[in-house]
């Protein structure tokens, strides 16, 4: 018998990972908005990022993408993840630009945008279960 991982699985995989690594990881409900990303995640170094959870091959909704876009425009990093390995990766991504933050380098200006969405789209085809097709 096997088990299907559910959401609720990488939610508290996301909630231990962020502990171990002394990120605050809190969970995002806005009533007056609908489509934001699940939580919010807080690095040592303040670096600030936001993460839509799903179950695994299941994708963010149109209005889920559309706030994610409108919040890259002003430069949050914000993506989703519908695996822990995704979970894991975005985690050591967002950590390296934290430790920039610590070094003086509040912004992801010396990482060209391209580099870095190119960046989370590789980690994601690494990932297992990730369904997220060609």
């Amino acid at each position: 018998r096997t088990t299907e991982m559910k959401e609720s699985d990488i939610e508290q995989y996301l909630r231990r990972a962020c502990a171990d690594r002394g990120i605050q990881c809190y969970k995002w409900v806005s009533p007056s908005l609908r489509g934001v990303p699940d939580r919010i995640l807080i690095f040592p170094f303040g670096l600030v990022a936001f993460l839509e959870l799903k179950a695994p091959g299941k994708r963010p909704t149109p209005l889920q993408v559309a706030i994610r876009e409108k919040m890259e425009k002003n430069n949050a990093h914000v993506s989703w993840a519908d695996s822990k390995g995704m979970v894991g990766s975005l985690l050591k991504l967002w950590g390296r630009l934290d430790q920039q933050t610590e070094l003086g380098t509040t912004t992801t200006d010396d990482i060209p945008d391209d580099v870095y969405q190119e960046t989370i789209a590789g980690e994601r085809a690494n990932c297992e279960n990730d369904g997220f097709g060609p």
